[in-house]
């Protein structure tokens, strides 16, 4: 009878219980792993979002120099009429704030633009 039991093929209790660990370190391990990529990835998608917004954005002011808009006698309403702007933009359920300044630059005739994308 013996004999029998000895000749069976199979996995031992503990076999199995070593497998199961090491199985369990690894899974810990790639959890881990890509738990800790998820945030960079997610930061470089919003910097990339804010690049494009802010780029948008300029593109906008540069469409808007004609001699129309450098009228400052509604600066409400004029995106280059000098002193802050700001505009909230959503996207992807992320409040992107567009804050630009406008300031006179007396030496050369025109205007800076100085522009800042946050969120």
């Amino acid at each position: 009878m013996l004999r029998h039991l000895k000749r069976k093929r199979g996995f031992t209790l503990v076999e199995i219980v070593i497998a199961a660990i090491i199985f369990s370190l690894v899974s810990i391990g790639l959890y881990a792993t890509i738990s800790a990529l998820s945030g960079p990835a997610e930061l470089s998608t919003k910097e990339t979002t804010a690049a494009f917004l802010g780029k948008e954005a300029l593109e906008r002011l540069r469409l808007a120099v004609n001699a129309e808009v450098w009228d400052d006698s509604s600066p409400a309403t004029n995106p280059l009429a000098p002193g802050p702007h700001a505009t909230s933009v959503p996207v992807d359920g992320v409040t992107y704030t567009i804050q630009y300044d406008v300031s006179d630059d007396a030496s050369a005739g025109g205007r800076f633009v100085n522009l800042n994308v946050t969120w």
